[in-house]
């Protein structure tokens, strides 16, 4: 009799995995709607539970690496959201089965709906040139506008020294002045990425 069990589930496990794999969208559907209860129609997202959001909502917070000494200009009293992973749409970002990615941020992923950064601008960012977002940015939530990662000034500092930058006049007084009220971190039409020519 168990062996008789064994079988029909064996049975049934490879007739559901082979037409989940073979069959179009609506036929893997009907399969699968048939035997299990939740199954999102073609074209759907699957429904989130509130657990699952727990989960990813203390997940992302964990994954934060904030500084707690942050600037309090630029630092938000709660985080903030980048707009697909607000509004849980997932499937922007993510293929529909699971947390793989529709295509690396080098393959373009940001550049779905960024389509503005870096623009026609003769001149780029290097992070920016090589397409490494997540370099500075977060991709679901940070306490810093922009969702960086760290606070803007500290963010420009990870890769341009302090000690050069203040060597020169323009740079005397960096402590009073934030890098992106003078540059913009993406492109610019000089190679300082200047965003007035007052210089």
């Amino acid at each position: 009799m168990a062996a008789r069990h064994l079988f029909v589930f064996s049975v049934t496990a490879v007739t559901i995995a082979g037409l989940t794999v073979a069959c179009n969208e609506t036929a893997r559907f009907r399969v699968l709607g048939f035997f299990f209860d939740g199954v999102p129609k073609p074209g759907e997202a699957a429904p989130d539970s509130k657990d699952d959001q727990e989960i990813v909502q203390a997940k992302t917070e964990a994954d934060l690496d904030v500084p707690d000494s942050l600037h309090p200009i630029v630092v938000a009293e709660k985080l903030i959201s980048h707009p697909p992973y607000k509004e849980f749409q997932c499937r922007r970002c993510h293929q529909p089965a699971g947390v793989e990615l529709v295509a690396t941020t080098q393959e373009g992923l940001c550049a779905r709906c960024h389509v503005n950064i870096p623009g026609d601008a003769p001149f780029v960012h290097g992070p920016v040139a090589a397409r490494d977002c997540l370099f500075c940015h977060h991709y679901h939530e940070s306490k810093i506008p922009g969702l960086l990662l760290y606070p803007p000034d500290e963010t420009c500092l990870r890769c341009h020294d302090q000690t050069d930058l203040t060597a020169g006049p323009r740079h005397a007084e960096l402590d009073e002045r934030r890098c992106i009220q003078c540059h913009d971190p993406h492109a610019g039409t000089d190679r300082y990425f200047l965003k007035r020519m007052d210089r």
